[in-house]
């Protein structure tokens, strides 16, 4: 309204000018802001040119892009590759992505010793996917002997970096007493702390533990709520659990329609519990 005062005062225009003035210029500035967001992202062509001259951050993405698919058709081999050119200039972030590779196999033949030298040599800038990669090492014996205290250190470094994964991982040792004497409550701090960064195994297990009242009070209503949260990633058995509880009204109010969409929801992706509740409850 005030706008609209100020232009009928300043302009000398009616008021039904003014509004569609002050329209036009409302849409006129998205449609600036919208050119100069979509010039903020370079294209596949631009990233391509700055890989090719040799950029590591531009090699790191296009090797990226080529690892998921995002703009280009899913290459592994590729994006291999343009992670060895990055890490060989020292930058971080290929150095970790390119020993995932190695670990998982990725474009190249599955190779641990390589993975752990590629981890060590990002581990040494202090990168904390390293870190997490390291531990988790550790943790299945993947080339290293098996070591369930030294992996909680890194995942701890890691941890203490922000990293979602991490901290999650970090939780599920201190749940279960693998490398650490088994305490819940810490548990609980590590899961929630990845929970809020959206970590859908996290939020699973945060809400298990509010379901069972172990390392915090008992509390049905958080355990759905942290159960909805993965839920609507897609995880199952955050899925299969809120479902049963909607079925049960236990910490929601009970919906028989929810409880069975969300059971066939798990269900569809293979999860057998789920898949027996819902032919015993919901099929007809």
């Amino acid at each position: 309204m005030v706008w609209v005062l100020m232009c009928i005062r300043k302009l000398k225009m009616s008021m039904h000018k003014c509004i569609i003035f002050i329209f036009f210029i409302f849409i006129l500035t998205l449609l600036t802001q919208a050119r100069n967001l979509q010039a903020a992202e370079p294209s596949l062509a631009e990233i391509q040119k700055a890989a090719e001259q040799g950029i590591p951050e531009a090699q790191c993405n296009l090797g990226l892009m080529y690892h998921s698919g995002k703009g280009v058709l899913q290459n592994q081999v590729l994006a291999a590759q343009w992670f060895q050119k990055a890490a060989e200039q020292g930058y971080a972030v290929a150095q970790s992505n390119l020993g995932n590779c190695y670990l998982q196999g990725f474009g190249v033949t599955q190779n641990y010793d390589l993975a752990a030298q590629w981890f060590q040599k990002a581990i040494d800038q202090g990168y904390a996917e390293a870190q997490y990669n390291w531990g988790v090492m550790l943790v299945n014996g993947q080339g290293v002997p098996q070591d369930d205290a030294k992996a909680v250190e890194w995942f701890q470094k890691a941890a203490k970096q922000g990293l979602a994964a991490a901290q999650y991982n970090l939780g599920f040792m201190y749940s279960n007493g693998r490398g650490v004497p088994k305490d819940t409550r810490k548990a609980v701090e590590w899961y929630t702390n990845a929970a809020v960064q959206g970590y859908a195994s996290a939020q699973h297990n945060l809400g298990s533990s509010y379901l069972q009242g172990e390392g915090v009070p008992q509390d049905y209503t958080k355990a759905a709520l942290w159960y909805q949260k993965a839920a609507e990633q897609g995880f199952t058995m955050s899925q299969y659990k809120l479902g049963a509880m909607y079925g049960a009204g236990i910490g929601v109010i009970r919906d028989e329609k929810k409880a069975c969409d969300l059971l066939r929801a798990s269900a569809a992706q293979g999860y057998e519990p789920a898949i027996e509740a819902y032919n015993k409850y919901c099929a007809k």
